[in-house]
């Protein structure tokens, strides 16, 4: 089944001409101070400019949500869903993180979500992610473990003997922890005690994902961040 002829892109995911996407840079721009101006435009740059990356993506989810015709699914999309996504698009630094905006709106539509006030913490949680975070979360996955993961060798290096490596060690030791405890604060991952195999003792701890960490991943289908080493 073809597209629609009066189904743009634009139109047919319920951008209207005149809508408050639509008309947001020239109803905005005239009332902003000059600064304001530069920056609204950016912004609106930037959308259009991510928009036209994605456009493939978004017009086979948009023929998809046309040939499959669930009207409740298809109005809920349109009218909550995705101008959440365009907000996302539009306020997002990160270019790496685009691509996974689009999978969450593409999960929330295969998966049939309709619940914005979920969808919305998904996405909070998002933008409260670094890219580098994002990859480290990748690791404690069991897929990733199963694999990716290439096994450390169990090397001890000197620690640096002059001031500046010291400061350059810690620092770095800082930021893992740093980023550990960021997602551990949003509910991602927790530390799980391990026990000696040899007896009922506790020898220290591990890392894991919590249920909503695991749930985080598959929403946004965060293992495409991962490159799987060449065998």
């Amino acid at each position: 089944m073809q597209k629609p002829d009066d189904s743009s892109l634009i139109k047919f995911l319920g951008i209207e001409v005149g809508s408050t996407i639509h008309g947001l840079i020239d109803s905005s721009l005239d009332t902003l101070p000059y600064i304001g101006k530069i920056h609204g435009a950016y912004k609106m740059a930037r959308l259009q400019k991510r928009v036209n990356q994605l456009e493939t993506r978004i017009s086979t989810l948009s023929i998809t949500m046309y040939e499959n015709d669930n009207k409740l699914l298809n109005q809920f999309i349109r009218e909550k869903a995705f101008p959440i996504v365009l907000d996302e698009l539009l306020s997002e630094h990160e270019e790496e993180k685009i691509d996974l905006v689009i999978n969450g709106l593409e999960y929330t539509y295969k998966e049939e979500l309709t619940e914005v006030s979920k969808i919305l913490v998904y996405f909070d949680v998002l933008r409260e992610l670094r890219v580098q975070e994002l990859e480290k979360l990748i690791t404690y996955s069991d897929h990733y473990k199963n694999h990716w993961m290439i096994p450390e060798l169990k090397v001890s290096l000197p620690h640096p003997e002059d001031k500046e490596g010291m400061k350059k060690l810690n620092e770095n030791i800082s930021y893992k922890a740093y980023i550990d405890n960021h997602l551990s604060t949003l509910g991602l991952t927790f530390k799980k005690e391990t026990t000696k195999w040899y007896s009922t003792e506790t020898s220290g701890y591990e890392v894991v994902l919590t249920d909503f960490g695991e749930h985080f991943i598959d929403f946004f289908n965060l293992e495409v961040m991962a490159q799987i080493p060449a065998e």
